[in-house]
């Protein structure tokens, strides 16, 4: 039987495996120059990152094979946010960047 735990673990995978699909689509809106429907993009899924970060701080007792399975995808995720953001002219360090209303 699966626990609540199990469920829980599964759910912040989903999440990890989300925020690296909505860095697929970020490229795809930078090649054809949608520039600020890549940054609001990418903040979305910067702020997942730091949902499931903040998952991990507040769970320490996470299995040790767990954690460094959500660490490697999370550390491949910073990764390609931060490549993603210079190449939109915006510093890594931003939380978001600013190119009007992505909706237009």
């Amino acid at each position: 039987m699966v626990g609540m735990a199990d469920h829980r673990i599964n759910l912040v995978r989903s999440d990890v495996e989300t925020c690296l699909a909505l860095i697929g689509l970020a490229e795809a809106e930078i090649g054809v120059g949608e520039m600020a429907r890549a940054a609001h993009t990418l903040s979305d899924s910067e702020k997942g990152w730091s949902v499931v970060m903040q998952y991990l701080a507040d769970n320490p007792q996470l299995p040790s094979a767990t954690r460094a399975e959500l660490e490697t995808k999370l550390g491949r995720l910073r990764t390609r946010l931060d490549e993603l953001k210079r190449r939109i002219g915006c510093s890594p360090s931003q939380s978001y960047c600013e190119f009007g209303d992505p909706r237009i």
